[in-house]
């Protein structure tokens, strides 16, 4: 289990500030019968791929949870025209305006997307350490099918089905929300009870296997759809604005998660600020996925002959964030530790690491890991400035 703050850039549009403006479901590929398949690199566990544009490479983070974006820097390379510019609320509900402009061809491997409305961000803020100058979002994608294969770290573009290796009986139903495509399907949740049906978000920008929507735990928590391992304030998400506000969450442990004929058991999760709950990267360690925005299917193949994969794991009882150049603790599951633990408490050092010389984008980027269940934590207090040591092990 590593320890690693949650890094989320999903993009909810909220408010169209100019009338001309219809939509971020615009834009086309002239290419009929298109297939390729370009290379990713997995970068704290983000999508990474090379688009090109005006001949040039650039990274860009795959995202199915957010609209097409771009740099400022970016756009004011390209000079693009200005659609509009509209109100935009990210998953922390942080607030901005930002532009939206047309990118005449973006072109990804060898299909060539043109005409695509985008959104102009003035600024990445922490995302900017993975050295990206955009986002692929379900806006650009939703014609196409997409398949991505984690074993070979690839990701295909066709707008033919027949020629993906696809079995429909491991496929549900794929809904697409309005504004910007965002891939939506349903999943149960599953105790030896009850079975619940839940539409959630495929996000392909969200770290973890599955975030529940605080909504839905308040909804559900009546019928016993899950065990509460925890409760607390604090913050532990990073959003495209910075760190989410200091409120109520709670840790979770679901029996069952089933998508289709396809089950997860033995399931742990926080819950999320966000409207929807969330299926994340994770997934691609136990199978490929396929998004098919044109015929409205999404599949989950598992590798090897399995329907039932168990997630059991223990986790730290504490998880980290970055905030004003500092890893601090956000938020605390086990009771026992708030005496020793709190919300806004400098991390010095994480077992044999020493985090007080690394920068902001190290501090972001480091994978703490330990072979063993516990480990030992150097903390300066944030209302003190006293520093102490903390034992902690995983629960």
């Amino acid at each position: 289990m590593k320890l690693l703050f949650t890094l989320i850039s999903i993009l909810f549009i909220t408010t169209l500030t100019a009338q001309d403006f219809t939509g971020f479901n615009q834009g086309h590929v002239n290419q009929k019968g298109y297939y390729t398949t370009v290379p990713y690199t997995l970068k704290r566990d983000k999508l990474i791929i090379q688009v090109e544009l005006n001949g040039k490479l650039h990274n860009f983070l795959f995202d199915t949870g957010a609209p097409t974006s771009i740099s400022a820097e970016l756009a004011a390379e390209l000079n693009s025209p200005l659609m509009s510019k509209i109100e935009i609320v990210d998953a922390n509900d942080l607030k901005d305006s930002l532009q939206v402009v047309k990118l005449d061809n973006l072109k990804i491997g060898d299909v060539t997307f043109k005409d695509t409305p985008v959104l102009v961000i003035k600024d990445f803020g922490p995302l900017g350490c993975l050295n990206i100058d955009g986002f692929i979002g379900s806006n650009l994608l939703r014609n196409s099918i997409v398949h991505i294969a984690s074993k070979t770290k690839t990701i295909t573009l066709t707008d033919i089905a027949k020629k993906l290796p696809l079995n429909r009986k491991n496929s549900v139903k794929m809904l697409v929300e309005q504004g910007q495509s965002s891939p939506l399907i349903s999943i149960d949740l599953v105790t030896k009870d009850i079975t619940a049906d839940e539409t959630l978000l495929v996000d392909t920008g969200m770290s973890g296997f599955y975030d529940l929507s605080t909504a839905v735990y308040d909804n559900a928590k009546q019928y016993n759809l899950f065990t509460t391992l925890g409760q607390a304030t604090g913050f532990f998400t990073i959003g495209l604005y910075g760190v989410a506000k200091a409120e109520q969450q709670y840790k979770v442990g679901i029996p069952g998660i089933a998508i289709g004929r396809n089950g997860f058991s033995n399931v742990t999760a926080t819950t999320t600020s966000d409207k929807r709950s969330r299926i994340g990267i994770e997934i691609l360690k136990h199978g490929n996925i396929t998004l098919d925005y044109k015929n409205g299917r999404f599949y989950f193949d598992p590798f090897g002959d399995v329907n039932n994969i168990d997630l059991t794991e223990k986790t730290w009882p504490f998880k980290p964030i970055i905030k004003d150049e500092k890893m601090i603790v956000g938020i605390v599951w086990d009771k026992a530790l708030e005496a020793q633990l709190k919300p806004g408490d400098e991390i010095l050092s994480f077992g044999s690491h020493n985090l007080t010389g690394l920068d902001t984008c190290q501090k972001l980027l480091f994978e703490m890991d330990v072979p063993q269940d516990s480990t030992t934590l150097v903390i300066k207090d944030a209302k003190t400035g006293e520093t102490r040591t903390v034992q902690v092990v995983k629960q």
